[in-house]
């Protein structure tokens, strides 16, 4: 646990301790009690000059997460308020985590970190909330970010910067829809007004819907070169998976989200040909090792390559294609 006391880091805060959090974090956990000290340890590392709390949900984990909460509520009882759930709310599937939390949420900001990520900047908070209060035109600002993976040990470093060669700090709704860029949820920092209007979209990636929301209503920032948190990957997710047959299915579930948004916000025509293009080019490698006909017939609409068709004429073999899905799942 963090070795400050409440008093510590409420000293810098205008208006004490009993003024209205400008900025309110919403940490949702589950089955994180190994990681969720790390979570907390960040929020209350924080310097600021302003009130912020800390509401997290915790969702009737079966392990020690509720315990290691409590800890933390004992010593910062005025920064960390909790929901213990009796029963969980997740598997509801109706977006009940957010009827409960949402009201919660006291401040003129939000933050998001959920509890297996960390940040690891402790002047985060102070510099996202200082450019929105600069510049009102702007919704939201993130930062960028580190990938570690629990199981490994291993990190991927500035991930703005390597997994994007021509990474910009503003993107246009239409660059984005069509792009699907990088952006992790626990580097967010925006302004709840904005956060209230937001209306999910049921059965679409969440946090790329709601970002593509972001764009649609307001200005976006990217501190692309402060990297204050790390996102955890925990084995098997629906983002981070080695089955191929899992990870088509993400990619031609982004594929229909991002038609849906195309509709939804009413961009050009001619973006939807452009998202198909990108995915014809892009997975073509895994509509093959599914041997997904449809898709493959409509590949030579946006990418008549040569490799192409042989790399299909060589997925009609069975023994080929899975020797391919191997290589491929080993690589991952």
């Amino acid at each position: 646990m963090l070795d400050r006391t409440e008093e510590e880091i409420m000293s810098t805060w205008q208006g004490g301790s009993s003024a209205a959090p400008l900025v309110s974090i919403r940490c949702i956990t589950y089955n994180h009690g190994d990681y969720i000290g790390q979570a907390l340890d960040g929020f209350l590392s924080q310097k600021t000059t302003f009130p912020f709390e800390v509401i997290v949900h915790e969702d009737a984990s079966p392990d020690n997460t509720a315990d290691v909460i409590r800890e933390y509520e004992a010593k910062f009882p005025n920064i960390i308020r909790p929901v213990y759930e009796k029963e969980n709310m997740f598997s509801k599937g109706d977006g009940t985590i957010s009827k409960i939390i949402n009201p919660m949420l006291r401040g003129k900001y939000v933050a998001y970190c959920e509890g297996d990520d960390y940040w690891i900047d402790e002047n985060k908070l102070q510099k996202q909330i200082d450019f929105l209060e600069a510049n009102p035109e702007y919704g939201m600002c993130y930062t960028n970010f580190n990938i570690y993976h629990q199981n490994t040990g291993e990190t991927e470093y500035d991930i703005l910067n390597t997994k994007s060669k021509e990474f910009r700090s503003e993107y246009t709704l239409e660059e984005w829809v069509v792009n699907r860029g990088y952006t992790a949820p626990m580097t967010w920092v925006l302004r709840k007004e904005l956060f209230d209007k937001y209306k999910r979209i049921p059965s679409c990636d969440g946090s790329f819907v709601m970002f593509s929301y972001f764009l649609a209503s307001a200005k976006v920032y990217c501190f692309k070169d402060d990297v204050t948190a790390v996102y955890r990957v925990l084995g098997e997710s629906a983002s981070h998976t080695r089955s191929a047959k899992k990870y088509y299915s993400r990619v031609t579930n982004l594929l229909s989200t991002q038609e849906k948004l195309v509709e939804k916000y009413g961009l050009p025509e001619e973006t939807v040909e452009k998202i198909r293009h990108n995915f014809y080019n892009r997975s073509y490698k895994l509509i093959g090792m599914n041997f997904d006909r449809e898709n493959m017939s409509k590949t030579k609409d946006y990418n008549s390559s040569p490799k192409v068709k042989l790399f299909y004429m060589l997925m009609h073999s069975k023994l080929l294609r899975r020797l391919c899905v191997l290589i491929w799942e080993k690589s991952r």
